[in-house]
């Protein structure tokens, strides 16, 4: 439960944008695209559980979306990464 709570705190950013996405899509879905939805939102949520244990993994089979998808994810934990370090003096930009 640790780790849960250490992995949500990391990435609340990403899951708030992404919790806020999905209901801006959702109000403005139409009924009979709402199981396309789901459907889709499902697929991303495993993609990222998968990203999350295996991030060097290679997800171009999944198709453009999935593969831009786990390209903002890298790309914001890069990010990240470089904030932690600057953060704890052992970046560049802290001399």
């Amino acid at each position: 439960m640790n780790k849960l709570n250490e992995i949500i705190s990391l990435h609340a950013n990403i899951l708030d944008k992404a919790r806020r996405k999905a209901i801006e899509d959702f109000k403005e879905t139409k009924l009979p695209n709402l199981k396309d939805k789901a459907s889709n939102l499902r697929i991303s949520t495993i993609a990222y559980n998968f990203y999350r244990k295996h991030p060097s993994f290679e997800f171009t089979f999944l198709g453009s979306n999935i593969v831009a998808l786990v390209k903002s994810w890298r790309e914001d934990d890069a990010k990240k990464a470089a904030n932690h370090i600057n953060k704890d003096g052992d970046g560049a930009s802290n001399k």
